[in-house]
């Protein structure tokens, strides 16, 4: 049987209501179940269930599939995985099929080496804090960790009499004669896992032995490897780590990740270089942070973190001439991949790298750094323009920086760099704003929305038959959903019925600086007797870049000037522009999505249903207010 065929009969055989309902809390509406959804922290039920259809659909965080997906996300197990299960409970002879028996195989082999991993690394934390090895813990307190910390990212220590070699080969009858042969590991298959290594001698010993141990591991949180850092001063290896074998390969791995998926920050992650880098600023509370274990960040990096679904990076490499140039070809490579890029601000802090820097500053200190990032190209620019890195001639690092404007920077902020390349350049900012329009190369952004929304480029609309405010256009786009967050601030009173449909937005994909204002209209609704005035001096006090402020602060005055009419006449009339809004943005989204691929028929009639359920809710609202 080929796995499409057996996925197919696992999710018809299934009814995928009775399914979820082994896990969660399910109730009927209607024609649909609902249930609080355990992809995101919700707070009221946004997870839909089509019984007829056999999918679920949460319209907050955007997970969807069918029952063998839901038991693969929820459980944390590959589609695979999840297909077995179900199919095991169905009675199927798995061994029938030639795909499941392999499967089978290479799911027991990952287990075994999961089980050998976890041995290992309880051998490692139990003799890390045995008397004979205080030194070592003695080393680790010295650099800043506590026994929180330690525990919290499972150090170890691998000693060097081969006591792991005794422990899981029973090497010299460490447990006797008769150890029995099931608790017993062959040393190939130790060998293999990189546990023990081979000697000149052809003797077999610890692989890490004499090496504090950090354990890596995958996104579901199994243990795939190890690194070890070396105890004595000027060795030639620093880190040892696990060798490259099926299961384990560095250059795909990202220290730290299956923690930094937890904690829950708007699909962003901070990356830096080191282990202890990362556990630092964990005992500062920033969890959302990943290490690149000295590997030259590359292709699998990303597509591991499009896989999880992160789009936005704020690099935070070591602050020395390797770090700034490795970042620099990081976040090159992130932006040609379509990703969001920040960088912490040049030389932000007086230490080599963040370990140090943690132990040398507050908890205050360190906040105040790394929430103080900004744009990728405007860290370029500081480097190029004002610390002549790499490039010499002074016109010939204009251009280069001119050249990475044009190609990844948004349109609508080409002035903003423009006007930083002329007050650290001392060019002109009509003859730099000049060039780079004028370079008229590929952006970024610009294509990154016309394919979220379907645009079709050589498709042409008819101005006679096509209405202005349905064109499917960036500019277009981007002001209608300002014209909703301008009619948040005027009316705060109706933030209540349309703060959920910010989720929605994709200004602050170009610029963050729109994510700021959600979160204040966000946290307004805590709030009473607030007006316009209020929630503008919010956004002056958190808003670092001036210049985008003065432009949204005047955009909004001309707005309100044009409104013009008594606030008891405007309410009815700005929750009915504003479900206009939203139908809109809704629709957009559910194009792109079935153009994209992302979004099946099934899934589309269901996106449909939701959408009127919507309407109907927000119409109810206006009735009340024309009451």
């Amino acid at each position: 049987m080929r796995r499409d065929e057996l996925a197919s009969r696992v999710t018809n055989h299934f009814d995928i209501v009775d399914v979820i309902s082994r896990y969660l809390n399910v109730i009927k509406r209607g024609q649909n179940f609902f249930a609080v959804c355990p992809f995101h922290d919700d707070t009221r039920p946004s997870l839909v269930i089509s019984k007829s259809k056999k999918i679920f659909k949460c319209f907050v965080c955007g997970e969807a599939g069918n029952v063998i997906s839901f038991v693969s996300k929820y459980k944390k197990i590959s589609f695979q995985q999840a297909t077995l299960e179900l199919a095991n409970e169905m009675g199927i002879d798995t061994s029938e099929s030639q795909y499941l028996v392999k499967k089978n195989e290479e799911l027991e082999k990952f287990k075994r080496f999961c089980e050998a991993n976890n041995q290992a690394q309880d051998i490692f934390v139990n003799y890390l804090y045995a008397s004979e090895h205080k030194q070592i813990l003695e080393s680790l307190y010295k650099r800043g960790l506590n026994d929180e910390l330690i525990k919290e990212f499972g150090l170890g220590y691998a000693p060097k009499n081969n006591m792991l070699l005794k422990i899981m080969n029973n090497k010299d009858n460490f447990f006797g004669p008769n150890r029995a042969e099931n608790l017993i590991w062959p040393l190939p298959e130790l060998f293999e896992y990189s546990l023990v290594n081979i000697l000149e001698n052809g003797e077999y010993a610890d692989f890490f032995s004499g090496r504090i141990t950090f354990p890596i591991k995958d996104t579901a949180g199994n243990i795939i490897g190890f690194s070890g850092r070396d105890t004595v001063k000027n060795s030639n290896i620093k880190y040892l780590n696990s060798k490259s074998s099926k299961f384990f390969q560095k250059n795909s791995c990202l220290y730290n990740l299956d923690t930094a998926l937890k904690a829950g920050t708007d699909n962003k992650v901070y990356i830096t270089e080191g282990y202890m880098d990362v556990i630092s600023c964990s005992k500062y509370g920033l969890k959302n942070i990943v290490g690149t274990m000295g590997t030259a960040f590359n292709e699998n990096h990303m597509k591991l973190l499009n896989r999880q679904k992160i789009d936005t990076v704020v690099l935070a490499m070591d602050n020395d001439n390797a770090g700034i140039n490795a970042s620099i070809q990081m976040g090159l490579s992130l932006l040609k991949n379509k990703f969001n890029v920040y960088s912490l601000k040049k030389n932000p802090y007086p230490n080599k790298d963040l370990d140090e820097f943690v132990n040398t500053s507050s908890q205050e200190q360190f906040k105040a750094v790394m929430d103080d990032y900004y744009s990728f190209i405007e860290f370029i620019i500081d480097c190029t323009i004002v610390d002549n890195l790499k490039i010499d001639d002074k016109l010939k690092r204009l251009n280069y920086v001119e050249e990475i404007v044009s190609k990844y920077g948004d349109p609508n902020l080409y002035s903003y760099y423009a006007k930083i390349l002329a007050n650290k350049s001392g060019f002109e900012f009509e003859d730099i704003k000049a060039k780079i329009d004028s370079k008229n190369v590929f952006n970024h952004n610009v294509n990154r929305f016309e394919n979220e929304f379907g645009i079709d480029k050589e498709r042409s609309y008819s101005p006679k038959k096509q209405n202005k405010h349905d064109a499917f256009t960036i500019d277009n786009i981007f002001k209608i959903e300002k014209t909703l967050m301008f009619n948040m601030i005027l009316f705060p009173e109706v933030i209540k019925y349309f703060v959920e449909y910010l989720n929605f937005f994709n200004m602050e994909k170009v610029d963050n600086n729109y994510r700021i204002i959600r979160n204040i209209l966000v946290d307004t609704l805590k709030l009473r007797n607030i007006n316009d005035a209020f929630i503008l001096e919010q956004m002056r006090k958190n808003i670092n870049n001036q210049q985008f402020f003065d432009s949204f602060f005047h955009e909004y005055l001309r707005f309100k000037k044009d409104k013009n009419i008594s606030k008891n006449d405007s309410i009815p009339e700005i929750i009915k522009q504003s479900i206009e809004i939203i139908i809109r943005l809704l629709n957009y989204r559910k194009n792109t999505l079935i153009k994209n691929n992302r979004l099946t028929q099934d899934e589309a009639i269901d996106f449909d249903s939701t959408l009127n359920e919507n309407i109907k809710k927000l119409t109810k609202i206006l009735e009340n207010y024309e009451i």
